[in-house]
């Protein structure tokens, strides 16, 4: 078995990240759901969460849930964090314990399937305000809760929203105060306890870290900040946060000296593109055995100086090499930090092997 492309998970990092948000959370009163799905909820991360003494763990997908579930016991909260489709109702009950919800037809499903399993399973209403994804306007989110509380077998937490996701709507403090005065004002209207106000993820941290969180905002959904250590917003740093939990090493299959620009007409490639070259001359070029089925080459910083990632195809990724300080040669490895997206692609891809680095 080859021993590359390699993912190297190091764990005490998620754990001192972790610790690190849990204390400047802390003051505000705001408890986390550690987000596992960027890396299909390996063991090792889910580990490091628990170390962290995190007390709640979500996913989009029940596949990573059944993973998680045996590694957190049976009493352990496990949140579905992508809306149940109607098909997986009855997995969505069987396997977590709480989900996210903006249809009244998934509510009533969710209630059919927990009659079956006889038990009573935890809603969240998801408020859209203002990326664009999952939720109800926030003059609708009354009327769904009215319906909610009606139906069997359910149980409303409270409300949630999403942002800085698909449409990347930073979180302000004007948004937050909005969303936490309407899940005050919902928790009241329907006597909700201890009610869970999820007001998003790690892209409400930089506004925490400046001015704090207005009232009511109880809940975060966290991932990339504890794993990645980096501020999404912009992808720097955030803070002191390690961004050293995760190491992609590459092998190199073929060194060469070739010019900068392709020879004769430039088509489209493979994936559609018609890719732009700079003649920069003669340069030495490595081709690493990993391409765009196995990880997102934009999400890729090279951590030796003097290489340069130029692009890739399905399963070829070709870098520039002419400044390096020392001599590469074929069978050498070169090491990446990945970004969310390139993390993401790695550890959905069965051709990059993981491992966990010892301590």
């Amino acid at each position: 078995m080859s021993l590359y492309p390699q993912m190297i998970i190091r764990p005490e990092k998620i754990v001192e990240n972790t610790l690190k948000v849990m204390s400047w959370l802390k003051p505000h009163h705001i408890d986390i759901c550690g987000v596992t799905k960027v890396t299909c909820a390996h063991p090792a991360v889910v580990q490091g969460l628990l170390d962290a003494g995190i007390r709640e763990i979500g996913d989009s997908r029940i596949e990573n849930l059944k993973r998680i579930r045996p590694l957190v016991g049976p009493d352990y909260p496990l949140m579905l964090l992508r809306l149940p489709m109607l098909s997986e109702a009855e997995e969505t009950v069987i396997h977590s314990d709480l989900c996210l919800v903006s249809e009244k037809s998934t509510i009533q499903a969710l209630s059919k399937a927990a009659g079956k399993q006889g038990r009573d399973y935890q809603v969240i209403l998801m408020v859209d305000m203002g990326d664009l994804r999952e939720g109800v306007w926030e003059d609708q989110v009354a009327d769904l809760a009215a319906f909610t509380v009606k139906i069997k077998n359910l149980r409303l937490r409270g409300v949630g929203t999403n942002l800085a996701c698909y449409s990347g709507a930073e979180p302000t403090w004007e948004t937050m105060e909005a969303f936490g005065k309407l899940g005050l004002e919902i928790a009241g209207q329907f006597k909700i306890e201890n009610p869970v106000f999820s007001g998003g993820n790690s892209s409400c941290l930089p506004l925490l870290r400046q001015r704090g969180m207005p009232a009511g905002v109880n809940h975060f959904r966290l991932g990339e900040s504890l794993l990645l250590g980096v501020n999404v917003l912009d992808r720097t740093r955030l803070a002191d946060l390690d961004e050293g939990g995760f190491e992609l090493k590459v092998e190199i299959i073929e060194i060469q000296r070739k010019p900068s620009v392709p020879t004769g007409s430039i088509a489209q490639n493979a994936f559609g593109e018609k890719p732009q070259f700079t003649d920069r001359g003669v340069h030495s070029r490595a081709i690493l055995a990993i391409g765009r089925q196995d990880i997102q080459i934009r999400g890729l910083t090279p951590l030796m100086p003097g290489v340069e990632v130029l692009g890739a195809s399905s399963d070829h990724l070709i870098v520039d090499v002419e400044s390096v300080a020392h001599k590469l040669k074929v069978g050498d490895t070169l090491s990446f930090r990945p970004s969310y997206a390139g993390l993401l692609a790695a550890c959905t891809s069965e051709y990059v092997k993981k491992t966990v680095a010892e301590e």
